[in-house]
């Protein structure tokens, strides 16, 4: 990605220590600051992003993710592998949970990301993940460009920086702040952010939100970079979080459950409650076991490798049904 860079950081130029008293936010835990001037590519990489399948008909979007990692001279950067984005259900009722693929950032963001730690009140001694969201929303005649699909909501990470880069012939996308006693209420900030300005948030002590755009003509877009800032040490990211994510956190289907129970009342003459843990009771056998690993391969056609043979995916119905759903998803446990 750009200059050469420290193998081990991935950073050019480390971000100098700063104090963080230096970068109150209000009492509201939002301030408003201009953007630096941004490169030519940066910006006309906007025209080259891919549709969010995701949501709706008017959102197009690239997505990556970084380490700052603390180092005696300031926070350098290592970027992390790309992966599937996966957001907590208990922070987004419509695609949490879900393991949504997005195409890789195709310039150097890191001029932008630094530019935000030094706007967001960070902790200089530990690490953080910081996510980056590189968004355009479109607006055709006749249909409004959906900004938050989920209305009011948090994003459910430390901070939120969301810097506007561009309106293009639009209107609306006037951004709302609430308290956090008050989802749904009135707002104590609501204002369009312009181009060339962002918001930083202490996301997790607000509700926040944007309404649609509306083209001028015939077409228009808002663009704009998302940049969240999580602790190291409670990341949203990899295997175990995206594991965690979608097998605890998934409804286990129905008709998988109703599978399993003939399969029990076969093979132990009952049908054990969801939750029921037929190993604990001794009452699945050794030979047993491996008919129920056989029958979950053959019915719901997926394939359990030597790294999935762990009882706790294996020790209940409910268990098997949400290591199916996983299975489904691609995510490797």
């Amino acid at each position: 990605m750009g200059a050469e860079c420290d193998p081990v950081t991935n950073a050019a130029h480390p971000l100098r220590r700063r104090k963080v008293d230096s970068m109150r936010l209000s009492d509201r835990g939002f301030t408003l600051v201009d953007l630096p001037p941004l490169p030519i590519d940066l910006l006309e990489s906007f025209h080259h992003l891919e549709f969010d399948k995701y949501a709706g008909h008017s959102r197009y979007r690239r997505f990556g993710q970084y380490r700052l990692v603390t180092t005696p001279a300031g926070f350098g950067f290592e970027q992390l592998p790309h992966r599937r984005y996966t957001a907590p259900r208990v922070f987004n009722s419509l695609v949490g949970g879900i393991g949504r693929e997005y195409a890789p950032l195709t310039v150097d963001f890191t001029p932008l990301v630094s530019w935000a730690v030094e706007h967001v009140p960070l902790e200089p001694d530990v690490d953080w993940q910081v996510d980056v969201h590189q968004i355009r929303v479109v607006a055709t005649a006749g249909n409004a460009g959906v900004v938050v699909p989920e209305g009011p909501h948090q994003d459910g990470h430390e901070y939120v920086v969301i810097a506007v880069v561009d309106r293009h012939d639009v209107t609306g996308g006037e951004l709302k702040l609430t308290p956090l006693d008050s989802r749904g209420g009135e707002p104590f900030f609501a204002d369009v952010v312009p181009a060339g300005r962002a918001v930083v948030l202490k996301d997790l002590e607000l509700w926040h939100d944007v309404t649609p755009v509306e083209p001028v003509g015939e077409r228009g877009w808002r663009d704009t970079l998302i940049m969240t800032f999580t602790r190291w040490s409670e990341k949203k990211y990899g295997e175990e979080f995206e594991v965690r994510e979608i097998l605890d956190q998934a409804t286990p289907d129905a008709d998988v459950l109703q599978e399993l129970s003939v399969f029990f009342e076969t093979t132990l003459g009952k049908r054990p409650d969801p939750d029921e843990d037929y190993f604990a009771s001794g009452e699945l056998s050794s030979l047993s076991a491996l008919e129920l690993v056989d029958f979950v391969e053959r019915r719901f056609a997926i394939r359990v490798e030597a790294t999935d043979l762990d009882l706790a995916n294996f020790r209940t119905m409910r268990r098997i049904a949400r290591f199916v759903q996983v299975k489904n998803t691609g995510v490797r446990q």
